[in-house]
């Protein structure tokens, strides 16, 4: 119980961060655009410092990997087709993150065997 209030925190800001993130990987609308990366840089730099975690996914290096991936991208104007991989991963790690943290394994990505 005394948990709930970080996890449900990690759950607000980890949709945000992915929400933003998707945003620009995806819109051309200039005033979006604007919001999106604001946003993106205040969770960067900020709050979501306070609840992400390294280690799990994005590469093992976690949220924090992917959010440093995404902004150094962000940073070097990358192509709109790399900032949605990167944003997928984000969201990926994101979610991992997760599950880890809520105990749940139905949100971890399933393993595939052929």
């Amino acid at each position: 119980e005394a948990r709930k209030p970080f996890l449900e925190k990690q759950l607000a800001l980890y949709t945000e961060a992915t929400q933003a993130a998707a945003v620009l990987a995806t819109t051309t609308d200039e005033a979006e655009l604007t919001a999106a990366r604001n946003r993106f840089w205040a969770l960067y730099w900020g709050e979501l410092a306070m609840v992400e975690n390294g280690g799990v996914s994005a590469e093992a290096g976690g949220v924090e990997s992917a959010m440093v991936a995404y902004g150094r991208c962000l940073k070097q104007e990358c192509e709109q087709t790399e900032l949605q991989r990167l944003a997928l991963n984000l969201a990926h790690a994101c979610r991992d993150s997760l599950a880890v943290s809520w105990g749940v394994t139905d949100w971890q990505a399933p393993v595939y065997t052929p």
